[in-house]
């Protein structure tokens, strides 16, 4: 497991770049700069190449209180894309999670949505990835479900790609 200072140091030796082997990520100039971009680069080129890679899975996942007359919740920060088939809710009083429908903005924005209050019965992902429910929450019932995270940028000497593991 390279840091990304090694990374940097090994395409240093490897491209036999003149002068002594960089000793930071940080504050880099002229091809040293170029060295700690490629890497940057070529990180971030792997994490995207498909948006459901098993080192984007978050574990744990999503798992939150519905707010009781609130028919929506924000997405988590580091959020990529739903996992569409795993939103389950748990109603307060119970410890069995019940399948939670969920369904995209775009293929539901022409219905006319149950405003009542009880328990959701589907959850609709809003264009910015927060969710709405339908029917509004009558508790603080809980919502679960997996999703995939953004690919994370290596910034400091001691970052290690997160896709590290993963690609063997």
């Amino acid at each position: 497991m390279s840091t990304f200072l090694q990374l940097v140091q090994d395409l240093h030796r490897e491209c036999g770049v003149s002068g002594p082997v960089p000793q930071s990520v940080a504050n880099q100039t002229g091809e040293y700069r170029r060295l700690v971009n490629w890497i940057k680069s070529a990180d971030l080129y792997i994490q995207n190449q498909w948006f459901n890679w098993k080192f984007l899975w978050a574990n744990p996942g999503f798992n939150q209180p519905c707010v009781a007359a609130n028919p929506a919740l924000s997405a988590p920060i580091d959020l990529g894309m739903w996992d569409l088939d795993t939103f389950r809710i748990t109603q307060v009083g119970s410890s069995f999670a019940d399948p939670l429908a969920a369904f995209e903005y775009e293929d539901v924005k022409m219905e006319i949505l149950d405003t009542s209050q009880d328990v959701p019965s589907r959850v609709i992902v809003m264009p910015d990835n927060s969710l709405k429910f339908e029917a509004v929450p009558n508790a603080a019932h809980i919502v679960t479900a997996d999703y995939f995270k953004n690919p994370t940028e290596l910034a400091i000497n001691t970052d290690i790609s997160s896709s590290v593991g993963f690609l063997k």
